[in-house]
């Protein structure tokens, strides 16, 4: 956080040097873009699709592991936080696994809704503080795919 608000309000000393003014403008226009895009899901007022789906997940390794391990644990009902497009809790959902995936992300929530139709998997805008109070002890298991990264 101290060097986010080095970011938007740089010492005086630091503005003096040119080459780092350019480098802050670049950092402070990226600051904005990715604020956008969590705020609207929108890169300079359009879509930014620049996470899609798997092209093909039986090449996907740790997936197919996951996989596996929710059938031999005879998981039924799971959540899929951080879900994003919701690719995984469809290709489960294949499985007989019903899979409720949550994100912070209202745009990308309503395209995974949307292309879950015709599955057993569903959608919800929910920040993962509030699961517990929203679907109190309903599920089997909950997988955290491909998230823990973007938590730092």
């Amino acid at each position: 956080m101290k060097a986010y608000s080095y970011l938007r309000n740089p010492p005086a000393f630091i503005e003096d040097d040119s080459d780092i003014a350019h480098y802050l403008s670049d950092i402070k226009k990226r600051i904005s873009e990715l604020k956008e895009m969590q705020d609207y899901g929108t890169l300079q007022g359009h879509f930014n699709a620049q996470f899609t789906d798997p092209q093909d997940v039986t090449k996907l390794v740790a997936f197919q592991k996951l996989r596996k391990l929710l059938k031999e644990k005879n998981c039924k009902y799971v959540v899929d936080i951080g879900c994003y497009t919701g690719w995984m809790g469809r290709q489960l959902s294949k499985d007989g696994i019903a899979v409720h995936g949550i994100d912070i992300h209202p745009v990308i929530i309503q395209i995974a809704a949307f292309y879950a139709t015709g599955t057993v998997a569903k959608f919800e805008y929910l920040p993962v503080q509030k699961l517990g109070a929203a679907h109190p002890k309903q599920f089997d298991g909950a997988i955290a795919f491909d998230v823990l990264e973007h938590t730092f």
